[in-house]
């Protein structure tokens, strides 16, 4: 009996798009390979606004209540 591997698949970049992509890919059974050209990801400063068609796909990765807990809300005055 032949036994599956996952298929592999590179992705360029481990920012968000390339984190839920991976992490899709994953659920998906597909093996991906992340490369990120900085040792360690953390914040750089820059405010990040998500949009209802994001918070959807996030919602569908079963990650959105988390991303929900560690971001504060834009709110104008």
């Amino acid at each position: 009996m032949k036994m599956l591997t996952a298929k592999k698949i590179i992705l360029i970049g481990g920012g968000i798009g390339g984190t839920a992509t991976a992490l899709a890919l994953y659920r998906a059974g597909f093996e991906p390979i992340v490369y990120e050209r900085m040792a360690i990801l953390s914040e750089v400063g820059a405010g990040v606004a998500l949009w209802p068609n994001a918070t959807h796909v996030l919602k569908e990765l079963g990650v959105l209540d988390e991303v929900l807990r560690e971001s504060d809300p834009i709110t104008n005055y």
